[in-house]
Order: structure tokens, then sequence, then C-alpha cells
């Protein structure tokens, strides 16, 4: 009778639970701030009104770099797939939305994971 083999503690790996954490509360935030704020509002801090699009977007780009860096368990690649996201959303508030646009940004950024990860 064969038995599994036991785990080692080398084996396993150590998922960085305060990722998942802060995916939950930057979710939370996000759609907190999407249901409940209408498009227009601008906060003010003091004389300066800043459009909701700033917050959004960052509360965004955090939400997908912790669910992805959580995912694939390599900051680095949550941060190239946030900022890809990040870019593309960016290109099609522009008004650069063509398919060309968003294949340039994948190649783009592909080729710097490529480089970066050769270098390690």
């Amino acid at each position: 009778m064969e038995t599994s083999p036991q785990r080692t503690s080398q084996q396993i790996t150590k998922r960085p639970w305060l990722l998942l954490l802060l995916f939950i509360v930057f979710a939370f935030l996000f759609f907190f701030l999407v249901f409940v704020y209408p498009p227009n509002m601008l906060f003010g801090l003091g004389p300066l009104k800043i459009p909701l699009l700033i917050p959004g977007l960052f509360l965004l780009f955090m939400t997908v770099y912790s669910l992805s860096a959580f995912l694939f368990q390599k900051a680095l690649q949550g941060i190239i797939i946030a900022s890809t996201l990040l870019c593309y959303l960016l290109l099609s508030y522009f008004g650069l939305s063509q398919w060309l646009f968003g294949a340039l940004l994948l190649g783009i950024l592909g080729s710097i994971e490529f480089a970066i990860y050769k270098k390690k």
C-alpha cells in the first residue's frame, strides 16, 4: 500500500496573504467609488479640485496589481499586468482605441517583461 509522500515546508509555497487582503480592500473602495459617486464629481482638497478619474484609476491599478501579484506570486508581474491595463484604458480615454495600439502596447510591455526576467 503506497502512501502519498509528505510535503515538506520547503515544497509548500507561501502565498502573500497580505496581497489578498489588499485586493479585497481596494476592490471594495473601487466599487464604492464607482457606484456611490457621480462621474463628474470633483474631490476637494483645500483649493485643489481633483476629478474622480484620478483616484478611480489609482484604485483600479492597486486592485489589479494586488490580485495578479497574489495569483502569480510575483510583484513584478502584478505591476506589468496592472500597467498594461491602465495604459490601455488611458489610450482609450484619449481616443486611441484601435486594435493596433493595443497590440503595440502588449508587445512593448511583453518585451520589457522578457528583458527584466532575462537579467535574473
